[in-house]
């Protein structure tokens, strides 16, 4: 393998961070034929398995916010629910307290 494209490979690579990548830069000119290869499959391997955890993160965000979505729209519809509730049976309070009085008015 060529050491251009393992320098490619490790600039390239999103794990890595800038001291990483200057390290292994420098230390590739050192490095037997076998071990570059080596390297590059292990670098390929780590970007697949970063790549994958980043797509299930993703999936589990995507959970995660509908499962809030969810009860938020469940919590909506409860508050309003009771709300309703309550608005009703104040309506059944003032009409029961206007009734009242008219009855009392035609007991008198």
């Amino acid at each position: 393998m060529n050491i251009n494209i393992i320098n490619k490979i490790i600039n390239k690579s999103e794990f890595l961070n800038e001291v990483e990548k200057e390290f292994w830069s420098k230390f590739s000119i050192l490095l037997s034929q076998e071990k570059l290869e080596q390297l590059a499959g292990f670098i390929g391997d780590y970007e697949k398995m970063i790549i994958d955890l980043k797509k299930r993160q993703k999936g589990k965000l995507s959970n995660l916010n509908r499962k809030h979505i969810q009860e938020w729209k469940e919590f909506i519809r409860n508050e309003k629910s009771k709300t309703l509730e309550m608005v009703q049976n104040k309506i059944k309070e003032v009409e029961n307290k206007k009734l009242e009085k008219i009855y009392d008015k035609l007991k008198e």
